[in-house]
């Protein structure tokens, strides 16, 4: 029995890993850490209240956030308070995120609200095949860069 709940939190420690990994991933600009993290092809949810998805290539999603994320000044993604449920080989993380999107050094947009992923354990880890982001608050400049942005996700969507 000892074993099964040290194996527990190990693999809720490797999933909090992924999801940090991935903020980093795109704080940093460090998009290979991207290419360990997702499966090919990845779903992403569209809307959350919908809990419609759509699938992409993990390189086609790796060069459209890149270019996005990368149209920002810098980028700040805080991750708090995981909720991990674990399956056998499947689990869900839901997190709280704090992002914020600098066009400039002083200047943010900032939102509100909790990411989350759908992992599976691959011989590689753990790794995100499906995600999203639920939106709770957001500043008015936020609101607008993100119908932006979406339109321009969808448009790659189809």
């Amino acid at each position: 029995m000892e074993q099964n709940k040290l194996q527990l939190w190990l693999d809720k420690l490797a999933i909090q890993e992924t999801a940090v990994r991935y903020a980093a991933g795109a704080d940093q600009r460090r998009w290979d850490e991207w290419e360990k993290i997702f499966t090919d092809p990845i779903e992403l949810f569209l809307s959350p209240r919908s809990q419609e998805t759509r699938k992409i290539s993990r390189a086609k999603w790796i060069e459209l956030e890149k270019s996005i994320v990368e149209s920002y000044a810098a980028t700040q993604h805080s991750l708090s308070n995981f909720l991990i449920e674990i399956n056998g080989d499947t689990a869900v993380c839901q997190v709280y995120v704090q992002a914020r999107h600098f066009v400039k050094d002083t200047e943010s947009h900032d939102g509100f609200g909790y990411y989350t992923f759908h992992m599976i354990r691959s011989g590689e880890g753990w790794k995100i095949n499906k995600y999203g982001i639920t939106l709770k608050a957001q500043d008015s400049n936020h609101r607008d860069n993100l119908r932006r942005t979406m339109k321009i996700v969808m448009q790659n969507l189809q």
